[in-house]
């Protein structure tokens, strides 16, 4: 069975590099990687072994598959790298393939919780049409961004109260398999310094014993929107699509007759039949 430092021996080989080369701009000794290339060192830190990979990735692609082959011959759980840009629009292209037909809002997200891309309805949440030139403000935002801060500027969550801790909570349940990232850290911490509420709730429900949900929120969310005569409930619904960890979809599904209704007229004027 290949070691952990036979497959980086064979990563770098395969990128034409030297020891020095990889060591320097890994941060580390050539001493130290030579030594876990050959085996001498059974335990390098999962720091390094970042470090490492981060420079061969820089010189070609390391596939996500050698990434964790790596990191599991040593022991540790396997990493998660955020998706590249090719990665990223690899993804976009299947999700439209595969789920742009889904007659309610939808949209793909990375496991760092950014939105990449969403479908017809979505810009329906927050009282738009998908030709609306406002729906550049999507760009760049992130699932936090979308609990916490589009509802101040376009829509009411009318259960609030109910269904951010909800929504935090099954957060925290999504994120568990990559707290061991370095970009994890970063991510959360910016989605508390933007939002105050979310840091507390955050640090209220984060522990080792509970058990959050991974396939959707508990509670729905019901949404007050200027245009809308009566409040509309989605239940949320995480779906893996890809086989990449990494991406899935969270769909918004209606959940009573006068929200079925409206997704159904969103439908019919989003393709011109209204």
């Amino acid at each position: 069975m290949e070691s952990g430092g036979q497959r980086l021996r064979k990563l770098r080989l395969a990128r034409k590099e030297t020891i020095e080369n990889i060591a320097t701009d890994a941060g580390i000794t050539y001493k130290a990687l030579s030594e876990i290339e050959r085996g001498i060192t059974k335990q390098p830190s999962r720091e390094n072994l970042y470090s490492i990979l981060e420079a061969l990735d820089q010189c070609k692609k390391v596939s996500v598959e050698d990434w964790q082959i790596v990191f599991e011959a040593y022991g540790y759980k396997r990493p998660y790298p955020l998706p590249t840009e090719d990665e990223i629009e690899k993804a976009k292209k299947q999700w439209r393939e595969d789920y742009g037909h889904i007659a309610y809002p939808a949209y793909l997200v990375d496991c760092s919780q950014r939105l990449l891309d969403w479908n017809r309805y979505a810009p329906r949440l927050v009282g738009m049409r998908y030709s609306d030139i406002r729906t550049r403000y999507f760009q760049n935002l992130d699932v936090f961004d979308i609990a916490f801060g589009l509802p101040e500027k376009f829509v009411r969550i009318v259960n609030q109260k109910e269904y951010l801790p909800s929504f935090t909570y099954t957060t925290i349940g999504m994120m568990r398999p990559y707290e061991d990232e370095t970009w994890y850290a970063k991510s959360i911490l910016a989605a508390q310094q933007k939002y105050p509420y979310f840091k507390q709730l955050w640090e209220s429900l984060h522990s080792d014993s509970f058990q959050a949900s991974l396939t959707g929120l508990a509670v729905p969310i019901v949404l007050s929107l200027q245009e809308e005569p009566q409040n509309l409930t989605f239940q949320l619904v995480k779906v893996d699509f890809s086989g990449d960890e990494r991406f899935w979809i969270v769909q918004w599904v209606p959940v009573d007759k006068i929200t079925i209704n409206r997704c159904f007229e969103w439908v019919q004027e989003e393709s011109g039949k209204s």
